[in-house]
């Protein structure tokens, strides 16, 4: 059986192991390589702060080029719609909350685990890819929790990474405790007061 080898695991991770799966001519082994709980979120779809919506409609959204519509019409048959009707613009088109983008995708990836066209093997290995080399015709993952992968194909999907201050405010302020460095962490965002004067830099 043909190994593959998915480093990253968030949206796009998802859709390349969905893929996959679905076009397969013959079964494959698919790892997707992806230390967060779930498979499909990625850095983009983890956001849990209610104001961060996608900034494109949901029929933009699909994990499977042959429906389009099914992530809009996913939010609209399960009631998603309804418990946040701030999603429909004017025109009626969706534009969710960005978690509900990851939890689409997370059920996809699950869905085809259990059972897809090809009757490939999906697995998640929850830990983070350190070193990827090819060895021959073949490619060793070294991961972060000591184990090597080896697979006929490596696939990268990884994303940015949380994000660090530049070279001249490293040292300078990132002790400080009002630099605020990720502007993913809405703990942090939540503790600036309303009247509170901010830089953005």
């Amino acid at each position: 059986m043909t190994a593959v080898i998915v480093i990253g695991g968030g949206f796009t991770g998802a859709a390349v192991a969905i893929g996959l799966s679905r076009r397969a001519q013959t079964p494959l082994d698919i790892a997707v390589v992806e230390p967060r709980v779930e498979v499909g979120r990625g850095v983009a779809y983890s956001a849990t702060d209610r104001d961060h919506r996608t900034n494109a409609l949901a029929t933009a959204h699909f994990v499977t080029t042959d429906d389009a519509e099914g992530f809009d019409r996913w939010l609209r048959q399960t009631g998603r719609v309804e418990r946040d009707p701030e999603m429909v613009a004017a025109d009626g088109g969706l534009f969710p909350r960005r978690s509900e983008v990851g939890a689409y995708a997370c059920l996809a990836f699950d869905k085809h685990a259990a059972g897809n066209p090809s009757g490939s093997r999906l697995r998640h290995i929850r830990s983070r890819a350190i070193s990827l080399a090819q060895s021959g015709v073949q490619f060793r993952v070294r991961l972060e929790n000591g184990k090597t992968l080896i697979g006929d194909l490596a696939v990268i999907t990884t994303s940015n990474e949380r994000p660090r201050p530049p070279a001249p405010f490293a040292t300078a302020l990132s002790g400080d405790p009002r630099f605020l460095v990720d502007p993913w962490d809405t703990v942090r965002l939540r503790e600036i007061k309303m009247d509170g004067r901010v830089m953005l830099l």
